[in-house]
Protein backbone atom coordinates (compact mmCIF):
# COMPACT_ATOMS: atom_id res chain seq x y z
CA UNK A 1 0.00 0.00 0.00
CA UNK A 2 2.65 2.20 1.13
CA UNK A 3 4.39 1.64 -2.57
CA UNK A 4 1.32 2.61 -3.86
CA UNK A 5 1.10 6.26 -2.46
CA UNK A 6 -1.04 5.07 0.62
CA UNK A 7 -0.26 6.57 3.67
CA UNK A 8 0.58 3.52 6.02
CA UNK A 9 0.79 3.38 10.07
CA UNK A 10 2.12 -0.04 10.73
CA UNK A 11 1.19 -0.94 14.78
CA UNK A 12 2.96 -4.13 16.20
CA UNK A 13 3.24 -4.98 20.27
CA UNK A 14 6.75 -5.74 20.22
CA UNK A 15 10.22 -3.89 20.15
CA UNK A 16 10.88 -4.73 16.08
CA UNK A 17 8.37 -5.91 13.52
CA UNK A 18 8.74 -9.81 13.89
CA UNK A 19 10.70 -12.06 16.67
CA UNK A 20 11.50 -14.61 13.73
CA UNK A 21 13.72 -12.93 11.60
CA UNK A 22 17.51 -12.89 11.58
CA UNK A 23 18.57 -10.11 14.08
CA UNK A 24 21.03 -8.82 11.19
CA UNK A 25 18.03 -8.57 9.13
CA UNK A 26 15.64 -7.28 10.99
CA UNK A 27 16.82 -3.53 11.46
CA UNK A 28 17.42 -4.03 7.40
CA UNK A 29 14.10 -4.50 6.87
CA UNK A 30 12.56 -2.05 9.04
CA UNK A 31 14.91 0.63 7.41
CA UNK A 32 13.15 -0.48 3.64
CA UNK A 33 9.61 -0.04 5.58
CA UNK A 34 10.78 3.42 6.12
CA UNK A 35 12.52 4.54 2.86
CA UNK A 36 9.08 3.40 1.37
CA UNK A 37 6.83 5.77 3.86
CA UNK A 38 5.89 3.13 6.52
CA UNK A 39 5.53 4.92 9.59
CA UNK A 40 6.19 2.15 12.47
CA UNK A 41 4.83 2.32 15.65
CA UNK A 42 6.55 -0.38 17.81
CA UNK A 43 5.39 -1.50 21.30
CA UNK A 44 1.83 -0.90 20.10
CA UNK A 45 -1.43 -2.28 20.99
CA UNK A 46 -4.65 -2.21 20.16
CA UNK A 47 -7.68 -2.41 22.66
CA UNK A 48 -10.43 -1.03 21.42
CA UNK A 49 -11.50 -0.17 17.64
CA UNK A 50 -14.65 1.16 16.10
CA UNK A 51 -16.42 2.72 13.73
CA UNK A 52 -17.42 6.53 13.66
CA UNK A 53 -18.25 9.15 10.59
CA UNK A 54 -16.40 6.71 7.94
CA UNK A 55 -13.41 6.85 9.82
CA UNK A 56 -11.63 4.20 12.28
CA UNK A 57 -11.25 5.19 16.12
CA UNK A 58 -8.75 3.34 17.46
CA UNK A 59 -7.23 2.81 21.04
CA UNK A 60 -3.46 2.38 21.08
CA UNK A 61 -1.57 2.40 24.19
CA UNK A 62 -5.02 3.93 26.02
CA UNK A 63 -4.30 7.26 23.03
CA UNK A 64 -6.89 7.78 20.92
CA UNK A 65 -5.81 7.33 16.74
CA UNK A 66 -7.89 7.82 13.91
CA UNK A 67 -7.79 6.01 10.06
CA UNK A 68 -9.55 5.66 7.58
CA UNK A 69 -9.17 2.20 7.00
CA UNK A 70 -7.68 -0.54 9.76
CA UNK A 71 -6.34 -3.36 8.18
CA UNK A 72 -5.51 -6.76 10.42
CA UNK A 73 -3.08 -9.03 9.80
CA UNK A 74 -2.20 -10.73 12.96
CA UNK A 75 -2.15 -14.37 11.76
CA UNK A 76 -5.07 -16.82 10.77
CA UNK A 77 -5.98 -20.28 12.58
CA UNK A 78 -7.44 -23.37 10.62
CA UNK A 79 -11.23 -23.80 10.76
CA UNK A 80 -11.33 -26.69 12.10
CA UNK A 81 -15.39 -26.48 12.95
CA UNK A 82 -16.27 -28.78 9.67
CA UNK A 83 -15.01 -31.59 11.77
CA UNK A 84 -18.03 -33.31 13.31
CA UNK A 85 -16.95 -36.74 14.82
CA UNK A 86 -14.97 -37.54 18.56
CA UNK A 87 -13.21 -40.03 16.11
CA UNK A 88 -10.73 -36.67 14.65
CA UNK A 89 -8.55 -35.60 17.21
CA UNK A 90 -8.30 -31.67 17.24
CA UNK A 91 -5.53 -29.50 19.10
CA UNK A 92 -4.54 -26.26 17.01
CA UNK A 93 -5.74 -27.59 14.31
CA UNK A 94 -6.53 -31.29 13.18
CA UNK A 95 -4.17 -33.81 14.87
CA UNK A 96 -2.26 -35.68 11.98
CA UNK A 97 0.90 -38.09 12.32
CA UNK A 98 3.96 -37.40 10.43
CA UNK A 99 2.44 -39.00 7.42
CA UNK A 100 -0.63 -36.36 7.75
CA UNK A 101 -2.96 -39.14 8.92
CA UNK A 102 -5.27 -38.00 11.07
CA UNK A 103 -6.71 -40.03 14.73
CA UNK A 104 -9.35 -41.68 12.39
CA UNK A 105 -7.87 -43.96 10.52
CA UNK A 106 -7.40 -43.68 6.63
CA UNK A 107 -8.70 -40.05 7.28
CA UNK A 108 -6.19 -37.55 6.29
CA UNK A 109 -5.50 -34.19 6.22
CA UNK A 110 -3.80 -31.92 4.52
CA UNK A 111 -3.08 -27.86 4.33
CA UNK A 112 -4.20 -25.23 6.45
CA UNK A 113 -6.46 -27.45 8.49
CA UNK A 114 -3.47 -29.29 10.41
CA UNK A 115 -1.43 -26.53 11.48
CA UNK A 116 1.42 -27.67 10.47
CA UNK A 117 2.74 -24.92 8.20
CA UNK A 118 -0.04 -22.47 6.45
CA UNK A 119 1.34 -21.93 3.29
CA UNK A 120 -0.40 -22.92 0.01
CA UNK A 121 2.76 -24.93 -1.62
CA UNK A 122 3.13 -26.81 1.46
CA UNK A 123 -0.45 -27.71 1.54
CA UNK A 124 0.27 -29.00 -2.35
CA UNK A 125 3.37 -30.68 -0.62
CA UNK A 126 1.38 -32.70 1.70
CA UNK A 127 -1.18 -33.65 -0.69
CA UNK A 128 1.03 -35.09 -3.24
CA UNK A 129 2.50 -36.89 -0.33
CA UNK A 130 -0.94 -38.35 0.79
CA UNK A 131 -1.51 -39.47 -3.23
CA UNK A 132 1.54 -40.95 -3.17
CA UNK A 133 1.30 -43.02 -0.07
CA UNK A 134 -2.09 -43.85 -1.31
CA UNK A 135 -0.68 -45.16 -4.56
CA UNK A 136 1.98 -47.37 -2.73
CA UNK A 137 4.76 -45.70 -2.12
CA UNK A 138 5.08 -44.20 1.79
CA UNK A 139 7.53 -41.28 2.11
CA UNK A 140 8.09 -39.12 5.32
CA UNK A 141 7.72 -34.53 3.84
CA UNK A 142 10.21 -33.22 5.88
CA UNK A 143 8.84 -29.72 6.65
CA UNK A 144 11.55 -28.44 7.55
CA UNK A 145 12.74 -27.95 4.24
CA UNK A 146 9.72 -25.95 3.00
CA UNK A 147 10.62 -22.32 2.17
CA UNK A 148 8.76 -19.75 3.45
CA UNK A 149 9.05 -16.16 2.64
CA UNK A 150 7.37 -12.53 2.81
CA UNK A 151 6.45 -10.19 0.15
CA UNK A 152 8.10 -7.22 0.99
CA UNK A 153 9.44 -3.82 -1.03
CA UNK A 154 11.99 -3.44 -2.63
CA UNK A 155 13.79 -6.41 -0.81
CA UNK A 156 12.08 -9.48 0.16
CA UNK A 157 12.61 -11.93 2.64
CA UNK A 158 12.55 -15.82 2.34
CA UNK A 159 14.05 -18.82 4.47
CA UNK A 160 14.62 -22.72 4.81
CA UNK A 161 15.61 -25.07 7.20
CA UNK A 162 17.17 -24.71 10.59
CA UNK A 163 19.47 -21.94 11.66
CA UNK A 164 22.62 -23.50 13.05
CA UNK A 165 25.02 -21.72 15.45
CA UNK A 166 27.65 -22.02 12.60
CA UNK A 167 26.80 -19.85 9.82
CA UNK A 168 28.45 -17.52 7.03
CA UNK A 169 27.22 -14.24 5.85
CA UNK A 170 27.75 -12.09 2.89
CA UNK A 171 26.04 -8.65 2.70
CA UNK A 172 24.75 -7.75 -1.39
CA UNK A 173 26.70 -4.67 -1.18
CA UNK A 174 30.31 -6.89 -1.83
CA UNK A 175 28.52 -8.10 -5.30
CA UNK A 176 29.23 -4.63 -7.22
CA UNK A 177 26.22 -4.68 -8.68
CA UNK A 178 24.12 -2.92 -5.86
CA UNK A 179 22.39 0.07 -6.72
CA UNK A 180 20.71 -1.22 -9.67
CA UNK A 181 17.81 -1.52 -7.35
CA UNK A 182 16.44 0.51 -4.93
CA UNK A 183 17.89 -0.27 -1.54
CA UNK A 184 19.66 -3.74 -2.48
CA UNK A 185 22.91 -2.21 -1.02
CA UNK A 186 20.77 -3.63 2.35
CA UNK A 187 20.44 -7.11 1.44
CA UNK A 188 22.02 -10.34 2.77
CA UNK A 189 22.15 -13.65 3.13
CA UNK A 190 23.29 -16.31 5.82
CA UNK A 191 23.72 -19.95 5.47
CA UNK A 192 24.15 -22.53 8.00
CA UNK A 193 25.63 -25.75 8.31
CA UNK A 194 25.69 -28.23 10.71
CA UNK A 195 29.64 -29.49 12.33
CA UNK A 196 30.15 -31.65 9.45
CA UNK A 197 29.77 -28.76 6.88
CA UNK A 198 26.09 -30.06 5.59
CA UNK A 199 24.02 -27.49 4.59
CA UNK A 200 21.08 -27.05 6.96
CA UNK A 201 19.40 -23.70 5.91
CA UNK A 202 19.30 -20.00 4.97
CA UNK A 203 17.94 -16.34 5.27
CA UNK A 204 18.03 -14.57 2.24
CA UNK A 205 17.03 -10.71 2.15
CA UNK A 206 16.83 -9.59 -1.54
CA UNK A 207 14.86 -8.64 -4.34
CA UNK A 208 13.08 -11.90 -5.00
CA UNK A 209 14.46 -13.28 -2.69
CA UNK A 210 11.41 -15.96 -3.09
CA UNK A 211 13.11 -16.90 -6.14
CA UNK A 212 16.91 -17.48 -4.59
CA UNK A 213 16.13 -19.95 -1.76
CA UNK A 214 14.93 -22.58 -4.32
CA UNK A 215 18.87 -23.05 -5.36
CA UNK A 216 19.19 -23.67 -1.32
CA UNK A 217 15.66 -25.45 -0.80
CA UNK A 218 17.42 -28.31 -3.52
CA UNK A 219 20.57 -28.52 -1.34
CA UNK A 220 18.93 -29.17 1.44
CA UNK A 221 16.88 -31.70 -0.11
CA UNK A 222 19.64 -33.57 -2.06
CA UNK A 223 21.98 -33.17 1.54
CA UNK A 224 24.44 -31.16 0.02
CA UNK A 225 27.52 -30.44 1.71
CA UNK A 226 29.47 -27.12 1.40
CA UNK A 227 32.71 -28.85 -1.00
CA UNK A 228 29.86 -30.04 -3.12
CA UNK A 229 27.69 -27.18 -2.96
CA UNK A 230 30.63 -24.82 -3.78
CA UNK A 231 30.79 -27.03 -7.23
CA UNK A 232 27.81 -24.69 -8.46
CA UNK A 233 28.99 -21.98 -10.66
CA UNK A 234 25.77 -19.46 -10.43
CA UNK A 235 25.43 -16.62 -13.37
CA UNK A 236 27.21 -13.31 -12.97
CA UNK A 237 25.87 -10.78 -12.09
CA UNK A 238 23.13 -11.70 -10.49
CA UNK A 239 22.18 -11.53 -7.01
CA UNK A 240 22.17 -15.10 -6.39
CA UNK A 241 25.15 -15.40 -7.04
CA UNK A 242 25.77 -14.03 -3.06
CA UNK A 243 25.01 -17.89 -2.07
CA UNK A 244 27.93 -18.66 -3.85
CA UNK A 245 30.13 -15.94 -1.85
CA UNK A 246 28.67 -16.61 1.27
CA UNK A 247 29.41 -20.64 0.81
CA UNK A 248 33.09 -19.87 -0.02
CA UNK A 249 33.26 -17.45 3.74
CA UNK A 250 31.92 -20.98 5.91
CA UNK A 251 35.51 -22.33 7.61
Amino acid sequence: FAALGSRVNLIFRHEHISKKFPQNMTEKLEKQLKAIGVNLMPNSTITEAKTQNSKVICKINDKEFKTPYLLIATGRVPNTGIVKTEKIKIEKGIVTDEYFQTTMPKVFAVGDCNGKLLLAHAARAEALNVAAQILGKKEKLNLDNIPKFIYTLPLSYASVGKVAEKKATFPLSYLGISGSYLGDERGIVNLYVDNENFITGADILAPNAEEIIGTVTTALNAELDVETFKKVVFPHPTYSEAIDRTLRRIK
